[in-house]
Order: structure tokens, then sequence, then C-alpha cells
């Protein structure tokens, strides 16, 4: 699976890091998982733990699953290696669910499958954290070998609270809350523009691995900005206004 093979590489772990955005999310998310007082709480895409080893479940049981498993082998608590479009998980086992930034790496086949598999644990709660509103094209690249243009961080869906709130027909959405680092959407023309004629397409400007999810090829990220690309950035920092790069939202089962 191309997939499982980007997810295990050690650079892509190691982009997930505890700092001061990441904990301004794990203290929300502790927030709520301390009023769901869960006695079972289950992380479904918990990666490297990077907040999974940080939330605190009084007297609770905690488990973590991802179908990394070099990435599970960094949890410091029982962990599961499955995929979310397949939970092996039994209904009715869970207390609160978790799903921190995974829904927007599944196409539209697999985030449907998974909707439903979270559904079907028929947990009191589900908690759920996607990029808020995410311009996608921001963050593309052009692979060198096939020509696909893709997400470096092999992001596939945008979300606002509005599309959750639609997903989830089983839950009732009871609050939702934007944090993180502030970032910038880019205008579509522009974008075209800056891409197209400027040929310029990340906006990383340290270098970051991706790897192409269609032939596998290896590359480097790297945004070396040109005439139209400053021009396109700027004209858009003009028209625009930043934004909090998380949003985060706790459902109720109806």
């Amino acid at each position: 699976m191309s997939e499982r093979t980007f997810y295990n590489e050690k650079q892509v772990r190691e982009e997930h890091h505890l700092n001061k955005h990441t904990q301004e999310k794990l203290d929300l998310l502790n927030k709520w998982i301390k009023e769901c007082d869960p006695n079972t709480l289950l992380d479904v895409g918990c990666g490297n733990g990077v907040l999974t080893n940080n939330f605190v479940v009084n007297n609770g049981a905690l488990c973590g699953l991802d179908f990394s498993l070099s990435s599970l082998q960094e949890l410091e608590m029982p962990a599961i290696c499955g995929d979310i479009t397949h939970l092996p998980i039994r209904r009715n086992h869970i207390d609160l669910v978790i799903c921190s930034e995974v829904l927007e790496h599944l196409n539209d086949t697999q985030l449907q499958d998974a909707v439903f598999q979270l559904q079907s644990l028929n947990a009191p709660h589900i908690i759920i954290t996607v990029p808020n509103d995410e311009t996608l094209g921001k963050n593309s690249i052009k692979c060198k070998n096939c020509g696909l243009i893709f997400n470096v961080s092999h992001h596939f869906q945008r979300f606002d609270h509005k599309k959750l709130d639609y997903l989830f027909p089983d839950y009732r959405l009871a609050r939702y809350k934007t944090c993180g680092r502030l970032v910038r959407s880019y205008v579509k023309p522009l974008l075209r523009i800056r891409q197209n004629l400027g040929n310029r397409w990340t906006y990383f400007s340290k270098q970051r691995y991706t790897q192409c999810p269609n032939c596998q090829t290896d590359q480097i990220a790297l945004y070396k900005p040109n005439l139209i690309s400053l021009f396109t950035d700027a004209f858009n920092a003009v028209v625009t206004q930043k934004k909090p790069y998380w949003l985060c939202a706790i459902f109720k089962r109806k």
C-alpha cells in the first residue's frame, strides 16, 4: 500500500512534534476529554503519539490505532495496527473516539468508509480535528517522474464545521473551535497564475520530504520565489486574512 510506505517514513513522523501550537490543541482536547470522562478512549490515526502520549484519561483505558507500524512503536500505551476504513473494534466498547488530522488524508471513498466505521463504534462522543478550511492547492508539488500534481502532505479533503456536521448524521455537533498557528488562504485565480505561469507550487520555505501517491517517487518540496510568485504572494496577502490552522469539533451521539 503506497500510502502506508509514505507514513512509515521517519521524516514524515518527525514532522509531528509537540510545540506551542500543538500544545494549544492538546490542551483543548484534554479539556474535552475531562468533560467526557471516558472509561475507554480510542485515538484513531494516532501516528507517532505526539498527542496520544499526552492525553489525560483519569482511571480510563487509552489505546492508539494507526496503520503505520513504525509510528506505533513510539506510543507509550497499548496500540493496534489497523486501518480507519476497517476498524477492528467491536461496537459499544469505546466511550470516546478521537480522530485527529486523519480525515483530510482520505480520498472520497475512504472518507465515506471511515465515517461509517467511526459512527459504527457507537461511542457516546467523537472528537475530530482537521485543517481549517484549507486551500489544498497552496502546498502542491508536481511529480518530477510522472507529472502528477499532489498536496505535499497528502491532504485530499477540505473541511469546515458545516461539512463535518453533514458527515456525521448519527451525531450532533456539540461544539467546535479553531486553534493553532495562523495561516493564510490563497485566492484561486492568483494561485493558478502562481503555479501555471510562475511554475511555483509548494509554499514551504524549508526542505520537506514527500512522495508521489501515484508512482511513489521520493521528492523534496522547497519554495524558491520568482517575480511572478512574489507578485501573487504579495497581492494575496492584501486581499486575504490569516486564520487558525486547525478546526476541532466534538460530537455527541443522538
